[in-house]
């Protein structure tokens, strides 16, 4: 085997021990914001009663938003085909989280803004420990 050869395969093999890194730090956050977003909002008398308030994550009710709580690729070598990039996000059935976080336009360039927590906030308490795990120092 020539040196070019044992540098490409240990390249090959470095990119897929970071991918596998990476893989771990996709279910580490996923986990996490499921949590987040899993705290039961309160069915009585014919409406809920504990909403969330703006500045604190969505409250559970169909559990859809929990559910739609995703990230792709789902396997080292898929993400080394797709350049080492590991996306993470919502489902279509759970878009309103987005909504919740982001805002929603509605028509006329009016946005309903509804504040809650989501992905920004993820994101950001979950940085170091995410760097940790990417870095196989975590």
């Amino acid at each position: 085997m020539s040196a070019e050869q044992q540098i490409d395969e240990a390249y090959q093999r470095t990119r897929l021990l970071v991918a596998s890194r990476m893989l771990r730090a996709a279910q580490y956050v996923q986990a996490e914001h499921m949590n987040r977003v899993g705290k039961p909002n309160v069915y009585r008398d014919k409406k809920w009663i504990d909403n969330s308030k703006p500045g604190e994550y969505p409250r559970k009710r169909s559990g859809d938003g929990q559910k739609g709580v995703v990230f792709g690729p789902d396997t080292p070598e898929g993400i080394v085909a797709e350049g080492m990039i590991v996306r993470l996000g919502q489902t279509m059935p759970s878009k309103h989280m987005l909504h919740l976080e982001f805002g929603r336009y509605v028509a006329l360039g009016v946005w309903i803004k509804f504040n809650r927590l989501g992905w920004r906030r993820t994101a950001a308490d979950t940085i170091s420990r995410v760097r940790a795990l990417v870095t196989g120092r975590g």
